[in-house]
């Protein structure tokens, strides 16, 4: 099926490591964090 559209699964980029991509995104949680101002406790 991609074959017929052009698409060849070997030229394809790479996927991101699930793993990587959850650290990257836990460090800018983080970094998001440190930015913003928290709100007043009650």
């Amino acid at each position: 099926m991609l074959g017929k559209r052009g698409i060849k699964p070997e030229e394809l980029p790479p996927a991101e490591d699930i793993k990587k991509l959850e650290r990257r995104v836990d460090s800018e949680q983080k970094k998001i964090e440190k930015v913003t101002k928290k709100l007043p406790k009650k």
